[in-house]
C-alpha cells in the first residue's frame, strides 16, 4: 500500500506540473494571439483610414519616435492628430491603404512584450498606380491593469524592399 501511495503521488505529481506547463504555454499562446490583433486592427485602420481606431492601440503615455529628425518624441494625441492628416490626405487623393507586417523577433515577459520586424506600406488609386514603401519598426507594448496589450514605444524607419521581401513570415 505505501508503494503505491508513493506513486500515485508522483503520478499526481508529474501530471500537475505537466498541466500547469500546458496552462502556462496556453497562457503565453493567448498573449500572443492577443498581440496579434493589435496588428490585424492596425492593418484595418489602414484600410478604413480611421485614426481613431489607431488611437486606442496606443496606450495614453506612449512614445512614438518617427524617423523625420525635425520632430522630437510624441505622444498618444500627436500619434491621433499624425495619422488623422495621413489617412484624410489618402482620403481626398482617393489613395487605397494597405500595410502588411513581417515579425523579426517577439519577446513576452509579463506585462511587457517587444517586436521586431518589417513593414510594406502600398497606396494605390483602385487597381492602378500602386506604390510601396518599406520599413523596420522596434515596438514596444504594455498590457494594462485591463489585460489588454496597447502600443506602449512605436519606432520606425524606412529600410530596402528586399529586407521585407527576405523576412519570414511568422
Amino acid at each position: 500500500m505505501k508503494n503505491f501511495l508513493i506513486l500515485f503521488f508522483s503520478i499526481l505529481a508529474i501530471t500537475g506540473g505537466s498541466v500547469n506547463g500546458q496552462q502556462n504555454k496556453r497562457v503565453a499562446q493567448t498573449q500572443h494571439q492577443q498581440i496579434d490583433q493589435i496588428y490585424k486592427m492596425f492593418s484595418k485602420a489602414y484600410s478604413l483610414k480611421n485614426a481613431d481606431i489607431l488611437k486606442h492601440l496606443y496606450t495614453q503615455d506612449c512614445v512614438y519616435i518617427s524617423p523625420d529628425k525635425e520632430v522630437g518624441i510624441e505622444n498618444n494625441e500627436d500619434v491621433y492628430n499624425g495619422f488623422r492628416e495621413m489617412f484624410e490626405g489618402a482620403k481626398a487623393d482617393e489613395k487605397d491603404l494597405e500595410i502588411k507586417f513581417k515579425f523579426v523577433t517577439r519577446e513576452v515577459n509579463g506585462d511587457m512584450a517587444i517586436d521586431a520586424g518589417y513593414y510594406k506600406l502600398s497606396r494605390s488609386k483602385g487597381k492602378k498606380d500602386k506604390t510601396y514603401s518599406h520599413g523596420k519598426f522596434l515596438i514596444i507594448l504594455k498590457k494594462g491593469e485591463d489585460n489588454i496589450w496597447k502600443i506602449f514605444a512605436d519606432s520606425y524607419s524606412a529600410c530596402a524592399a528586399e529586407f521585407y521581401e527576405n523576412a519570414d513570415d511568422n
